[in-house]
Protein backbone atom coordinates (compact mmCIF):
# COMPACT_ATOMS: atom_id res chain seq x y z
CA UNK A 1 0.00 0.00 0.00
CA UNK A 2 1.39 3.40 -1.14
CA UNK A 3 0.51 6.27 1.66
CA UNK A 4 0.25 9.76 0.31
CA UNK A 5 0.24 12.07 3.86
CA UNK A 6 -0.90 15.58 3.69
CA UNK A 7 -1.50 16.26 6.68
CA UNK A 8 -0.93 19.94 7.76
CA UNK A 9 1.56 21.22 10.17
CA UNK A 10 3.60 17.89 11.00
CA UNK A 11 7.09 17.41 10.82
CA UNK A 12 9.12 15.19 8.39
CA UNK A 13 8.43 12.37 11.24
CA UNK A 14 4.74 12.86 10.46
CA UNK A 15 4.79 14.10 14.28
CA UNK A 16 2.77 17.15 15.47
CA UNK A 17 4.44 19.20 18.31
CA UNK A 18 2.59 21.16 20.87
CA UNK A 19 3.21 24.40 19.05
CA UNK A 20 1.51 23.10 15.90
CA UNK A 21 -1.21 21.33 18.13
CA UNK A 22 -2.48 23.94 19.54
CA UNK A 23 -2.51 25.86 16.41
CA UNK A 24 -4.12 22.90 14.42
CA UNK A 25 -7.09 23.08 17.50
CA UNK A 26 -8.05 26.20 16.95
CA UNK A 27 -8.17 26.30 13.53
CA UNK A 28 -9.89 22.98 12.97
CA UNK A 29 -11.52 22.39 16.53
CA UNK A 30 -10.75 20.19 19.13
CA UNK A 31 -11.61 16.75 17.32
CA UNK A 32 -8.58 17.49 14.31
CA UNK A 33 -5.83 16.09 16.52
CA UNK A 34 -7.77 12.96 18.21
CA UNK A 35 -8.80 12.11 14.63
CA UNK A 36 -5.50 12.06 13.14
CA UNK A 37 -4.84 9.51 15.92
CA UNK A 38 -7.64 7.50 15.07
CA UNK A 39 -6.18 8.05 10.80
CA UNK A 40 -2.74 6.48 12.17
CA UNK A 41 -4.61 3.15 14.02
CA UNK A 42 -7.26 2.87 10.62
CA UNK A 43 -4.00 2.96 8.30
CA UNK A 44 -2.06 0.63 10.81
CA UNK A 45 -4.65 -2.07 10.05
CA UNK A 46 -5.35 -1.14 6.35
CA UNK A 47 -1.31 -1.80 5.76
CA UNK A 48 -1.34 -4.85 6.68
CA UNK A 49 -3.57 -6.07 4.40
CA UNK A 50 -3.80 -3.64 1.07
CA UNK A 51 -1.16 -4.24 -1.56
CA UNK A 52 1.19 -2.07 -3.66
CA UNK A 53 -1.95 -1.98 -6.29
CA UNK A 54 -3.66 0.63 -3.23
CA UNK A 55 -2.99 3.97 -2.69
CA UNK A 56 -4.00 5.59 0.67
CA UNK A 57 -4.57 9.60 0.52
CA UNK A 58 -4.23 11.25 4.03
CA UNK A 59 -6.16 14.52 4.49
CA UNK A 60 -6.28 15.83 0.89
CA UNK A 61 -7.85 19.04 0.14
CA UNK A 62 -9.45 19.39 -3.38
CA UNK A 63 -8.47 22.14 -4.67
CA UNK A 64 -10.39 25.98 -4.17
CA UNK A 65 -13.34 23.61 -2.77
CA UNK A 66 -11.13 24.12 0.59
CA UNK A 67 -13.02 20.33 1.53
CA UNK A 68 -10.11 18.11 2.75
CA UNK A 69 -11.04 14.33 2.55
CA UNK A 70 -9.50 12.37 5.80
CA UNK A 71 -8.30 9.36 3.92
CA UNK A 72 -8.80 8.61 0.13
CA UNK A 73 -8.59 4.73 -1.60
CA UNK A 74 -8.06 4.30 -4.83
CA UNK A 75 -7.39 0.93 -6.28
CA UNK A 76 -8.68 -1.46 -8.73
CA UNK A 77 -11.78 -1.97 -6.91
CA UNK A 78 -12.86 1.21 -7.12
CA UNK A 79 -12.22 5.06 -5.05
CA UNK A 80 -13.43 5.45 -1.99
CA UNK A 81 -13.91 8.48 0.76
CA UNK A 82 -13.54 7.63 4.01
CA UNK A 83 -13.90 9.62 7.64
CA UNK A 84 -12.29 8.01 10.30
CA UNK A 85 -13.95 8.59 13.48
CA UNK A 86 -12.77 8.39 17.18
CA UNK A 87 -15.97 8.40 18.61
CA UNK A 88 -16.95 6.21 21.06
CA UNK A 89 -20.40 5.07 22.91
CA UNK A 90 -23.90 3.79 21.38
CA UNK A 91 -25.22 5.19 17.89
CA UNK A 92 -27.82 4.13 15.19
CA UNK A 93 -27.47 5.00 11.74
CA UNK A 94 -30.95 5.01 10.15
CA UNK A 95 -31.03 5.85 6.39
CA UNK A 96 -29.00 9.23 6.41
CA UNK A 97 -29.94 10.20 9.93
CA UNK A 98 -27.02 9.72 12.94
CA UNK A 99 -28.31 9.27 16.29
CA UNK A 100 -26.28 9.40 19.78
CA UNK A 101 -28.14 7.26 22.80
CA UNK A 102 -28.87 9.36 25.66
CA UNK A 103 -30.62 7.26 28.49
CA UNK A 104 -32.85 5.16 26.78
CA UNK A 105 -33.23 6.85 23.63
CA UNK A 106 -31.78 8.20 20.33
CA UNK A 107 -31.33 11.69 19.79
CA UNK A 108 -29.76 13.24 16.40
CA UNK A 109 -25.98 13.83 17.14
CA UNK A 110 -24.06 16.90 17.20
CA UNK A 111 -22.61 16.40 13.62
CA UNK A 112 -24.22 13.91 11.17
CA UNK A 113 -21.55 11.67 10.47
CA UNK A 114 -23.76 10.10 7.46
CA UNK A 115 -24.64 13.88 5.49
CA UNK A 116 -20.86 14.56 6.45
CA UNK A 117 -19.50 11.57 4.40
CA UNK A 118 -21.58 11.27 1.54
CA UNK A 119 -20.54 14.98 1.00
CA UNK A 120 -17.16 14.37 1.08
CA UNK A 121 -17.47 11.55 -1.35
CA UNK A 122 -19.54 13.78 -3.74
CA UNK A 123 -16.84 16.57 -3.15
CA UNK A 124 -13.85 14.07 -4.44
CA UNK A 125 -16.04 12.88 -7.40
CA UNK A 126 -16.70 16.33 -8.74
CA UNK A 127 -12.83 17.09 -8.44
CA UNK A 128 -12.07 14.14 -10.33
CA UNK A 129 -14.81 14.37 -13.27
CA UNK A 130 -14.08 18.32 -13.62
CA UNK A 131 -10.80 16.95 -14.92
CA UNK A 132 -12.52 15.29 -17.74
CA UNK A 133 -12.36 11.71 -16.33
CA UNK A 134 -16.05 9.83 -16.26
CA UNK A 135 -16.16 7.25 -13.36
CA UNK A 136 -17.76 3.68 -13.77
CA UNK A 137 -18.45 3.29 -10.70
CA UNK A 138 -19.22 6.41 -8.24
CA UNK A 139 -16.61 7.28 -5.02
CA UNK A 140 -17.97 5.74 -2.42
CA UNK A 141 -18.38 7.34 1.14
CA UNK A 142 -17.21 5.10 3.99
CA UNK A 143 -17.11 5.40 7.35
CA UNK A 144 -13.95 4.14 9.33
CA UNK A 145 -14.31 3.56 13.59
CA UNK A 146 -11.05 3.23 15.11
CA UNK A 147 -11.82 3.06 18.60
CA UNK A 148 -13.12 -0.67 20.20
CA UNK A 149 -15.39 1.88 22.18
CA UNK A 150 -18.40 2.22 19.43
CA UNK A 151 -20.74 0.68 19.47
CA UNK A 152 -23.18 1.24 16.14
CA UNK A 153 -26.71 -0.05 15.39
CA UNK A 154 -27.36 -0.08 11.72
CA UNK A 155 -30.56 0.27 10.03
CA UNK A 156 -30.16 0.35 6.21
CA UNK A 157 -27.51 3.06 6.65
CA UNK A 158 -27.25 5.63 3.43
CA UNK A 159 -23.16 4.54 4.55
CA UNK A 160 -21.19 2.04 4.48
CA UNK A 161 -19.81 1.62 8.31
CA UNK A 162 -16.50 -0.23 9.25
CA UNK A 163 -15.71 -0.72 13.09
CA UNK A 164 -12.69 -1.46 13.77
CA UNK A 165 -12.82 -5.76 14.66
CA UNK A 166 -14.00 -5.47 10.75
CA UNK A 167 -11.34 -3.07 9.23
CA UNK A 168 -9.16 -5.96 8.02
CA UNK A 169 -11.97 -8.45 6.61
CA UNK A 170 -12.97 -5.16 4.51
CA UNK A 171 -9.96 -4.49 3.49
CA UNK A 172 -9.49 -8.37 1.97
CA UNK A 173 -12.54 -7.75 0.90
CA UNK A 174 -11.53 -4.89 -1.42
CA UNK A 175 -8.27 -7.14 -2.68
CA UNK A 176 -10.06 -9.83 -3.80
CA UNK A 177 -13.04 -7.87 -5.20
CA UNK A 178 -14.02 -7.99 -9.34
CA UNK A 179 -11.73 -4.74 -10.72
CA UNK A 180 -13.41 -1.86 -11.77
CA UNK A 181 -9.99 -0.35 -13.38
CA UNK A 182 -6.43 -1.46 -14.39
CA UNK A 183 -3.19 -0.94 -11.90
CA UNK A 184 -1.99 1.80 -14.33
CA UNK A 185 -5.32 3.67 -14.10
CA UNK A 186 -5.66 3.30 -10.49
CA UNK A 187 -2.14 4.86 -10.18
CA UNK A 188 -2.92 7.50 -12.15
CA UNK A 189 -6.70 8.60 -10.58
CA UNK A 190 -4.24 9.21 -7.60
CA UNK A 191 -2.31 11.05 -8.82
CA UNK A 192 -5.09 13.22 -10.32
CA UNK A 193 -6.64 13.53 -6.72
CA UNK A 194 -2.72 14.82 -5.75
CA UNK A 195 -1.84 16.68 -8.77
CA UNK A 196 -5.09 17.85 -10.35
CA UNK A 197 -5.21 18.50 -14.23
CA UNK A 198 -6.85 21.27 -15.72
CA UNK A 199 -10.86 21.50 -15.43
CA UNK A 200 -12.95 20.42 -18.31
CA UNK A 201 -13.14 22.86 -21.51
CA UNK A 202 -16.70 23.36 -22.89
CA UNK A 203 -17.59 21.81 -25.69
CA UNK A 204 -14.63 19.33 -24.87
CA UNK A 205 -16.06 15.39 -24.80
CA UNK A 206 -15.57 13.88 -21.66
CA UNK A 207 -12.97 11.14 -21.08
CA UNK A 208 -13.90 7.66 -20.26
CA UNK A 209 -12.63 5.88 -17.67
CA UNK A 210 -12.55 2.01 -19.68
CA UNK A 211 -12.93 -1.23 -17.86
CA UNK A 212 -9.71 -3.01 -17.33
CA UNK A 213 -10.06 -5.95 -19.87
CA UNK A 214 -9.79 -2.98 -22.61
CA UNK A 215 -6.41 -1.60 -20.76
CA UNK A 216 -6.34 1.73 -22.48
CA UNK A 217 -5.08 3.77 -19.46
CA UNK A 218 -2.60 5.96 -21.39
CA UNK A 219 -5.37 6.84 -24.03
CA UNK A 220 -8.08 7.67 -21.54
CA UNK A 221 -5.76 10.72 -19.67
CA UNK A 222 -3.79 11.45 -22.78
CA UNK A 223 -6.23 14.97 -23.88
CA UNK A 224 -5.98 16.00 -19.98
CA UNK A 225 -1.99 15.46 -20.09
CA UNK A 226 -1.33 17.80 -22.79
CA UNK A 227 -2.95 20.61 -21.24
CA UNK A 228 -1.60 23.39 -19.50
CA UNK A 229 -0.97 22.75 -15.91
CA UNK A 230 -3.40 22.82 -13.33
CA UNK A 231 -4.44 26.29 -11.30
CA UNK A 232 -6.84 25.04 -8.30
CA UNK A 233 -7.91 28.57 -7.71
CA UNK A 234 -9.82 27.70 -11.18
CA UNK A 235 -11.89 24.91 -9.34
CA UNK A 236 -15.11 25.76 -8.21
CA UNK A 237 -17.98 23.33 -6.87
CA UNK A 238 -21.37 23.61 -7.01
CA UNK A 239 -23.50 21.23 -5.80
CA UNK A 240 -27.01 21.84 -6.96
CA UNK A 241 -28.16 18.70 -5.34
CA UNK A 242 -26.72 19.82 -2.08
CA UNK A 243 -27.52 23.66 -1.66
CA UNK A 244 -29.10 23.83 1.32
CA UNK A 245 -26.09 20.81 2.83
CA UNK A 246 -23.37 23.31 4.89
CA UNK A 247 -19.92 22.51 4.44
CA UNK A 248 -18.47 21.69 7.80
CA UNK A 249 -16.01 24.32 8.89
CA UNK A 250 -13.28 21.72 9.50
CA UNK A 251 -13.45 20.37 6.77
CA UNK A 252 -12.72 23.75 4.73
CA UNK A 253 -8.81 25.08 4.45
CA UNK A 254 -7.58 28.15 3.64
CA UNK A 255 -6.91 28.22 -0.58
CA UNK A 256 -3.12 28.82 -0.61
CA UNK A 257 -3.87 29.77 -4.35
CA UNK A 258 -5.88 32.72 -3.84
CA UNK A 259 -3.38 35.83 -3.88
CA UNK A 260 -2.86 37.49 -0.63
CA UNK A 261 -4.19 40.41 -2.28
CA UNK A 262 -8.07 38.97 -2.11
CA UNK A 263 -7.90 37.87 1.36
CA UNK A 264 -8.69 39.55 4.85
CA UNK A 265 -5.44 42.00 5.50
CA UNK A 266 -3.41 39.11 7.81
CA UNK A 267 -3.61 39.66 12.22
CA UNK A 268 -0.51 40.63 13.80
CA UNK A 269 1.37 37.61 14.59
CA UNK A 270 4.30 36.70 16.97
CA UNK A 271 6.80 33.36 16.15
CA UNK A 272 3.95 32.71 13.40
CA UNK A 273 1.09 31.87 15.85
CA UNK A 274 -1.88 34.77 16.52
CA UNK A 275 -2.79 35.85 19.91
CA UNK A 276 -5.64 33.61 20.90
CA UNK A 277 -3.06 30.93 19.94
CA UNK A 278 -0.55 32.55 22.20
CA UNK A 279 -2.36 32.36 24.87
CA UNK A 280 -4.13 29.01 24.39
CA UNK A 281 -0.46 27.76 24.56
CA UNK A 282 -0.18 29.98 27.02
CA UNK A 283 -2.54 28.17 29.17
CA UNK A 284 -1.20 24.77 28.52
CA UNK A 285 2.19 25.61 29.30
CA UNK A 286 0.91 27.04 32.84
CA UNK A 287 -1.22 24.13 33.52
CA UNK A 288 1.57 21.31 32.51
CA UNK A 289 3.65 23.94 35.22
CA UNK A 290 1.11 23.53 37.81
CA UNK A 291 1.05 19.38 37.43
CA UNK A 292 5.15 19.12 38.01
CA UNK A 293 4.29 22.07 40.48
CA UNK A 294 2.08 19.76 42.14
CA UNK A 295 3.65 16.64 41.44
CA UNK A 296 7.46 17.87 43.38
CA UNK A 297 4.80 19.05 46.10
CA UNK A 298 3.61 15.71 46.71
CA UNK A 299 6.92 13.90 46.72
CA UNK A 300 8.06 16.31 48.79
CA UNK A 301 5.58 16.20 51.88
CA UNK A 302 4.77 12.65 51.59
CA UNK A 303 8.37 11.15 51.28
Amino acid sequence: MKLIDQTPLQDENGEIGIVQRAQGTLKYGFDWYPELEAQKSVLAHLSRVLGKGFTVIRNQTLGASGITVPLVLVGSAGIYAAHVTHLQGTYQARGESWGQMFGLNYRPARINLMTRTQLLARALQAFIERQGVKLPKPVEPVILAANPGLDIESMQPAVRIILLDALERWAASLEGAAPVFTLETAYELADRIVNPRPPKQEGQDETAVKAPEESRAKAIFSTADDASPFDPAELEFAFEETENIEVPPELIESNPAVPLSSRASPKKRFMGMTTPQLALLGGMILFEICLLVGLALSIFLNP
